[in-house]
């Protein structure tokens, strides 16, 4: 070799070659996490020609979006179609008929049961405005029926959320006895606090979370905690019942009593001083008490002895509910306007105009089904109807590890075949492809670690002699080759 070198250099012949340093300045080395540069050049150039790879490789995934499109609208024909028949078969239509007699059909309908609606509320609205004495005496003043009828319903849920809270307040405050206090041992560590209650009626209750006072005062949750043994602010309280087993209800009728025993444990001084409690034998000292942040009370609905919650709070007393909402002139009012004989009209004709709309869009499903089917047996597949179904499947099968994994491979054997030349030098070093023919080239460089930092060069070069080509950190990418296959593969540029 260096006998031919040499010669041609004696007789003067031409020679191209690439070369150049790795990151040639010192500050662009400074912070990396790698030391060595691996280079190929390439023939041709490689920004042009693996995305024409690419792009071929993408047809075989758009056949591939293709094939599953079909065989998913496949599957979704025979209910869609059922969908639709039985939703027309509700309107006490001719199910036999053909699709456009079907269209007409049901668009006639649309048009009969929209009129129908508008005669009714236009009745109802009539009643409504009969009324707006009464509806302005109790501060309905909205300027449309409609309105009116709206803040009437807000008004009424009101009251009656309002009277919730005091029949829960007053059954709290009548029915419900509690007591506690402190126990004081021979040893500071059985001091306990200790929290009695007896439900005397007919509402079971249940309680969370805890709240200790102190001379009166709440103490925060984490400076109580750390004086008394307390449960967690979600823990069940494991109350006996009558059953002879442990539920998460006091009962009507129950008694129950919890101890809380105390840690023993040193508080911080700082944390004590606030609230005037002493830093030796906090709790004997002072009143001590127990309440709840929250008391729940369960109806009659549902096993209480495996703490089921029953009926919901607000439905504990909806027969009293409905007996002060019977008794509101705000809930007579409502109840006129709903049990009128235009208010019935105006419900039927919207629950038929809903029906009719369902029908509607259940065949429009089924045609659109029918249309995608077809449209791809028939090799239509860029109809809008099947590139709408096709797009969001063409990008799942892009971004699928194992297609992507194919495609690397496809990529990598490309650059392979594409190689003239390959070699790594460490940063600031030189490197030389040398005896080359004239034509286009791609340099392609990374950084040997893909782990941290990565930089990539992708740079065309035109070579008739020699090309000087330093690898500067201002023409690298901050990325790995990987990412740039996969950028390629869904379409970005590389």
């Amino acid at each position: 070799m260096l006998l031919v070198l040499g010669a041609c250099v004696a007789v003067g012949c031409d020679q191209s070659d690439v070369g150049g340093r790795v990151l040639p300045k010192q500050a662009q080395q400074t912070g990396l996490p790698w030391k060595r540069v691996e280079l190929r050049l390439l023939r041709g150039n490689l920004i042009d020609e693996l995305p024409r790879l690419a792009a071929e490789r993408r047809q075989v995934v758009v056949a591939e979006a293709q094939r599953r499109v079909l065989e998913a609208a496949k599957a979704e024909r025979g209910p869609k179609a059922d969908a639709f028949q039985r939703a027309r078969a509700t309107l006490g239509g001719d199910a036999g008929s053909v699709p456009e007699e079907q269209a007409g059909s049901l668009h006639a309908r649309l048009a009969a049961a929209e009129a129908r609606l508008v005669a009714a509320r236009a009745e109802y609205d009539e009643m409504l405005l009969d009324l707006a004495p009464r509806l302005a005496a109790v501060g309905i003043t909205r300027d449309t029926p409609a309105r009116m009828l709206a803040q009437l319903r807000d008004v009424v849920q009101r009251q009656i959320a309002n009277e919730a809270r005091r029949l829960r307040d007053e059954y709290l405050s009548t029915q419900l006895v509690q007591q506690s206090g402190t126990v004081l041992a021979v040893g500071v560590g059985m001091d306990r606090l200790c929290w009695r209650a007896e439900n005397k009626r007919d509402v079971a209750l249940r309680f969370r979370g805890p709240i200790v006072l102190y001379n009166g005062r709440p103490l925060p949750e984490s400076v109580a905690d750390g004086i008394w043994s307390l449960p967690a602010k979600d823990t069940p309280l494991r109350i006996p019942n009558s059953r002879g087993v442990d539920g998460d209800l006091l009962l009507p009728g129950a008694n129950f009593e919890a101890c809380f025993y105390a840690r023993g444990a040193a508080l911080p001084l700082e944390a004590l001083e606030p609230y005037g409690l002493a830093s030796n034998g906090p709790t004997r000292v002072g009143e001590w008490h127990v309440q709840w942040q929250d008391i729940t009370l369960v109806g009659d609905a549902g096993d209480r002895s495996s703490g089921e919650s029953g009926l919901s709070e607000g439905m504990v007393f909806a027969d009293r509910l409905r007996q002060f909402e019977a008794a509101s002139e705000e809930g007579r009012l409502l109840r006129t306007l709903g049990n009128s004989t235009s208010g019935r009209t105006v419900k039927e004709a919207e629950a038929a105009l809903l029906a009719i709309h369902q029908t509607i869009e259940r065949q429009k499903a089924a045609q659109d089904v029918e249309r995608v089917v077809q449209a791809i047996e028939a090799g239509k597949g860029g109809t809008f109807d099947v590139q709408v179904r096709m797009l969001p499947v063409v990008q799942q099968i892009l971004h699928d590890p194992e297609w992507l994994e194919k495609w690397f491979g496809e990529a990598e054997s490309f650059i392979d075949g594409r190689t003239v030349g390959r070699q790594e030098q460490n940063l600031g070093a030189t490197y030389q492809f040398a005896n080359l023919q004239p034509g286009r080239y791609t340099l392609l460089a990374k950084s040997t670690s893909d782990t941290a930092k990565p930089k990539l060069w992708v740079i065309p070069l035109e070579v008739t002699g020699h090309v000087a080509r330093d690898l500067d950190a201002d023409t690298a990418r901050e990325m790995t080759l990987r990412k740039a296959y996969e950028d390629v593969f869904v379409g970005r540029e590389l």
